[in-house]
């Protein structure tokens, strides 16, 4: 999160450990003081609820806007995937890491 709004950075990549011998490209970012990045599977993006409505990159990109401190950016998403999916079986892994760069 950049200023306040959810910038993307997209992946262009393999997944890594796929193929051995893969290239992969390499990018930078710099986090300033206050900013912080998520970085997620599609098992997050693409969990789905009991009826087959899928959990969606924006319902995700809404709750990070919502909250300044890492910590409560991935207890929301956390939280909030937990409610959306209640009993509906997991088809994929679900991996939810944030990255946050201090104010000091």
């Amino acid at each position: 999160m950049r200023g306040g709004d959810v910038q993307p950075f997209e992946a262009s990549n393999l997944p890594i450990g796929m193929f051995a011998s893969a290239e992969f490209a390499v990018s930078e970012l710099r986090l300033e003081p206050g900013e912080s990045m998520v970085i997620f599977s599609d098992g997050v993006s693409e969990a789905m609820d009991v009826s087959g409505a899928e959990y969606g990159v924006g319902r995700l990109s809404d709750l990070v806007k919502q909250r300044a401190i890492p910590s409560a950016q991935w207890a929301a998403c956390r939280d909030d995937l937990t409610s959306f999916r209640r009993n509906a079986p997991r088809t994929d892994d679900v991996t939810l890491f944030v990255l946050g760069r201090s104010r000091v």
